[in-house]
C-alpha cells in the first residue's frame, strides 16, 4: 500500500476554517472515531456526535443531553447513521446532515435487554438480546423478521456483546472473552474468529480490520488471508485507528491525526 502523507492534526472545531487555510491544524478529543465509505469522519465525545469532511471541515453535530454511558455508532450507510445507547435501550437514526430521522426504544419490552445494534443498509437492523442470547433481524419498520438460535447453547457460554456489525451477507458479533462470531444473513452461526485484540475493529465489505501494536491487519473473510500494513508512528500513544478508502485517522490523547494515502 502506498505511503501516507500527513495532512492535518485536528485541534478545535472552532478554529477549523483558520486551520484549513494555514494547514496547521486543530485538536479534538473523542471516545471513538469512525470513517464511512465516502471518507467522512465521525467522532463521539460525551453525548455529542460530530461529522467532518475528508478534508477535516466540520459539517454537523448531533447531541442528546439524555444520553450517557457508551454510545455505539454504525456508519455503514452514510445516509442513515445509527446511534445506539445501551443504557437507554434507544436506537437513533440520523441523516447525512446529522438531523434525527427517527428513534426507537426497546425498553418497552421488559423481557428484552438489547445491548448492541447494527444497520443493514436498505433492509433493516440486527440487534442482540442478552436475555434470550439471540440475534434478532428487524425490518426498516422495526418489525421482527427472523432470529438466531440461542447462541449461548452453541458456544456453551453466555455472551456479552461489545460490538455488532453487519456487512453484505454476514453479521459479526464481538465478545471480548470469545472473539468475533460470524453469522449468515438469516442469523445462522457460521464460525468464531479467535482474536487477541479488543474492540474497536472495523468491518468493510468482507474485510475485518484491526490494529495490533504498530500494524494494521486485514482479514479477508472469504479467502481467510491476512494482510498487514504499518502506519505512521507518533510520539503520542495510538488509541484507535480508523481506515477509509483514501485516508487513515489515528486517534491519540491530544487529538486525531489524519493521513492521506499517497501515490508512491
Amino acid at each position: 500500500m502506498g505511503r501516507f502523507l500527513l495532512c492535518f492534526f485536528l485541534f478545535t472545531a472552532v478554529n477549523a476554517a483558520e486551520a484549513q487555510k494555514s494547514d496547521t491544524l486543530l485538536a479534538i478529543t473523542a471516545s471513538s472515531i469512525s470513517i464511512d465509505h465516502l471518507d467522512n469522519i465521525y467522532t463521539v465525545s460525551g453525548n455529542q456526535l460530530s461529522k467532518y469532511s475528508p478534508e477535516g471541515v466540520l459539517e454537523g453535530t448531533y447531541s442528546n443531553k439524555n444520553f450517557s454511558g457508551d454510545i455505539l455508532i454504525d456508519v455503514s450507510d452514510p445516509l442513515q447513521i445509527v446511534l445506539y445507547v445501551p443504557a437507554f435501550q434507544q436506537l437513533v437514526i440520523l441523516n447525512n446532515k446529522l438531523s434525527e430521522i427517527t428513534s426507537y426504544r426497546f425498553s418497552s419490552d421488559l423481557n428484552q435487554n438489547i445491548t448492541c445494534a447494527a444497520i443493514v443498509p436498505g433492509s433493516g437492523y440486527w440487534i442482540f438480546d442478552t436475555n434470550s442470547q439471540q440475534l434478532l433481524k428487524l425490518n426498516r419498520y422495526m418489525r421482527h423478521e427472523y432470529h438466531s438460535e440461542n447462541i449461548s447453547q452453541i458456544k456453551g457460554i453466555r455472551l456479552q456483546c461489545g460490538l455488532l456489525k453487519a456487512a453484505e451477507s454476514f453479521v459479526y458479533l464481538y465478545d471480548a472473552a470469545v472473539g468475533i462470531l460470524q453469522f449468515d444473513q438469516f442469523g445462522a452461526y457460521i464460525k468464531t474468529i479467535k482474536t487477541d485484540f479488543f474492540k474497536p475493529f472495523e468491518i468493510k465489505g468482507n474485510q475485518l480490520i484491526w490494529r495490533e501494536g504498530s500494524v494494521l491487519k486485514t482479514l479477508d473473510m472469504v479467502s481467510n488471508k491476512i494482510t498487514e500494513e504499518s502506519f505512521p508512528s507518533l510520539e503520542e500513544k495510538t488509541e484507535h485507528i480508523a481506515k477509509g478508502n483514501k485516508i487513515l485517522a489515528i486517534q491519540t490523547r491530544k487529538g486525531i491525526f489524519i493521513f492521506r494515502k499517497g501515490s508512491g
